[in-house]
């Protein structure tokens, strides 16, 4: 019986795949990001293939793979890197990583904004900056940092921030792109009138969505509430008219009008 006991003790002690776990904590920069990772045992993970690891608490192999790196650790590892890539600037800044990359079942994932960040669109807008809504989002006055726990990932391919980094000069700086995308607007407006006279109504809908600014094919499932199929179709259509262009990032493709 004694013998029996100790295989009992010695099965719990191994690490079993299915809970498997995995921790970050991204502190971004202006263009680059400081990543902080802990996994558990055997733990693979795919990394930019710009990833510069600045240190380690355990041995590691890293392995070249296409466009990323692969590393492979045999005994639960936590150490940290810098990159620049999951960072792009476009009307402000998007953060952006493929969920796909990381295999462990329970992720906790931390993105710490920079100093004096405010988000693209305000929490709870039509519009949102963050996706998949975070479990909780916190400050110390000076940064916001954005949770997320694993049931708050779950079926998410990629996780999303946008994000702004206001000068002093902002309130200038916003009276004088409102006076001169005034009568812009004006403009594209009438055009987007004639544009969507001769569209089925999914695809008018389609075009509304975009006229305030591109999205991610994800957003625009969910907010038009249409199937991901219907809507690879109609998109599909509007780029073979011309009107909509689609770029892809990861798994997934940001959408936008054309004209």
């Amino acid at each position: 019986m004694r013998i029996i006991a100790w295989i009992l003790a010695a099965l719990l002690l191994i690490p079993s795949a299915e809970s498997s776990s995995y921790s970050a904590t991204y502190d971004l920069g202006t263009l680059s990001a400081t990543v902080w990772v802990a996994c558990d045992a055997g733990c693979e993970l795919t990394l930019p293939n710009d990833a510069e690891i600045v240190n380690s608490t355990t041995p590691y192999v890293l392995e070249h793979s296409g466009r990323h790196l692969r590393l492979v650790s045999s005994s639960t590892t936590s150490f940290y890197y810098s990159t620049s890539l999951p960072i792009e600037k476009s009307d402000g800044y998007f953060f952006v990583i493929d969920l796909s990359l990381i295999p462990q079942d329970s992720k906790f994932i931390t993105v710490i904004l920079p100093s004096g960040t405010i988000l693209r669109h305000p929490i709870g807008s039509e519009n949102p900056s963050i996706l998949p809504e975070g479990s909780s989002i916190t400050t110390d006055g000076q940064r916001v940092s954005i949770h997320w726990e694993p049931g708050g990932l779950a079926g998410s391919t990629a996780l999303l921030v946008r994000y702004m980094i206001p000068s002093a000069n902002v309130p200038w700086m916003v009276m004088a792109v409102l006076a001169i995308a005034a009568g812009t607007i004006l403009i594209a407006l009438r055009h987007r009138r004639n544009l969507t006279a001769n569209l089925y109504e999914d695809e008018k809908k389609i075009v509304q969505a975009l006229a305030r600014g591109e999205l991610w094919q994800k957003q625009l499932q969910l907010k038009l509430g249409i199937s991901k199929v219907k809507l690879s179709r109609k998109l599909r259509s509007l780029e073979q008219k011309g009107i909509v262009q689609r770029t892809p990032y990861g798994n997934t493709n940001r959408v936008r009008l054309k004209l």
